[in-house]
């Protein structure tokens, strides 16, 4: 059995699903901020709210990851799509593409997209073993969902395929 979990990129992705990312959106709404910050927030004077917070946290991902508008820009795990959303909302010009693992999760960022008027967002539920895409991305973005992999070598084949030549791909591991 460990030899099979090595030829996969990711290990029990629908036990995963069963425990937190099919879980009603009711309760996220309950317990995260605004923008639905499923990973962690920036809390630069520890006198932030969580609202600020998981602002401040987006503005750094998008700083470090050297995103601009007009990109064509790919997420892998994007959670309750508050980088997603950011994204389609600071960067009007820029085509996002979103992978969830979670069907409740794309729904949720598919209505908040259409309320917000945000028509460069497309949003794929697919588990990571089994998805691919033809489209090359200036970008590949990931926040705290690499430590949930278990074969980084196939995972980074895989994104190195996704890549533009001059793309780049930025990562948060929490």
């Amino acid at each position: 059995t460990r030899q099979k979990s090595y030829n996969k990129i990711a290990v029990q992705t629908q036990e995963a699903n069963e425990q937190h990312y099919e879980v009603p959106t009711e309760f996220y709404h309950m317990c995260l901020g605004n923008r639905k910050k499923y990973s962690c927030c920036y809390y630069e004077t520890f006198n932030e709210t969580l609202d600020q917070a998981e602002v401040l946290m987006l503005e750094k991902t998008v700083e470090h990851a050297q995103l601009k508008d007009g990109m064509e820009i790919l997420e892998l795990g994007c959670g309750w799509g508050s980088l997603t959303l950011y994204m389609a909302e600071k960067f009007p010009n820029a085509k996002i593409t979103a992978v969830s693992n979670s069907k409740t999760q794309k729904e949720f960022i598919d209505n908040t997209a259409k309320a917000k008027g945000y028509n460069n967002v497309t949003i794929i539920t697919c588990d990571i073993n089994d998805f691919d895409i033809e489209s090359k991305f200036d970008r590949v973005v990931s926040v705290e969902m690499f430590e949930h992999m278990r074969n980084y070598e196939m995972l980074l084949n895989k994104v190195r395929k996704f890549l533009k030549d001059d793309g780049k791909l930025f990562v948060h591991i929490f």
